[in-house]
């Protein structure tokens, strides 16, 4: 089973877990529908069309509103560290969710004591989350874009907020960016840097 993580910015979504169905212009979960064009989605939406294409089974999806205030991200957290074990995924992929490293601490903490560790996966917050946390190394893929690879590279910053880098307009630097981030222990084993020429 492939499980994907994350928020989606609906303050009334209640947590959900389901298999995922494209359902005209958008993603259907359980009978609740999201945008599949943004976040989340996209992450949502380009799984599903990435399994279809290869005639695997369908992302099974963990979904809850959050605008901010975090509520919605606790309860993800909350759930994957309580069912990781007994939901056993082959692939993990987190996506947006209000950075915590106490409870990024604690889902690391529950995925060791799985049978088999899924293949983990960070993308936007949830790779903020693990850097901050410490916990890069033991992801096995981060999708950084440009300016989120200055803040791996930072070994001070705890968001993309706080850089010392460049993080705009630094492709001809990403190569040293990369290898700044693997020396200070702020990457995982596989590296897909998003941009006009991707590395």
């Amino acid at each position: 089973m492939m499980l994907i993580a994350g928020t989606i910015p609906d303050k009334d979504l209640p947590l959900t877990f389901g298999e995922v169905k494209m359902d005209g212009g958008y993603l259907d979960v359980d009978g609740k529908r999201f945008s599949c064009m943004q976040g989340t989605g996209a992450m949502v939406s380009a799984a599903l069309t990435t399994t279809e294409y290869l005639g695997l089974e369908s992302p099974y999806v963990l979904l809850a509103g959050d605008i901010g205030q975090g509520k919605g991200s606790r309860e993800i957290y909350q759930y994957l560290i309580e069912q990781i074990k007994k939901l056993a995924p082959q692939v993990l992929a987190l996506h947006y969710w209000l950075p915590d490293m106490d409870l990024t601490r604690r889902l690391c903490a529950a995925i060791k004591k799985c049978e088999q560790k899924p293949t983990l996966i960070a993308d936007a917050a949830s790779m903020y989350s693990a850097k901050a946390a410490g916990l890069a190394p033991f992801f096995d893929i981060f999708t950084p874009d440009a300016a989120e690879m200055a803040f791996l590279a930072d070994p001070a910053a705890t968001h993309p907020a706080y850089v010392r880098f460049m993080m705009y307009n630094n492709i001809e630097q990403m190569p040293e960016l990369v290898k700044t981030a693997y020396d200070n222990g702020n990457a995982a084993k596989l590296m897909l840097v998003k941009g006009a020429t991707d590395y």
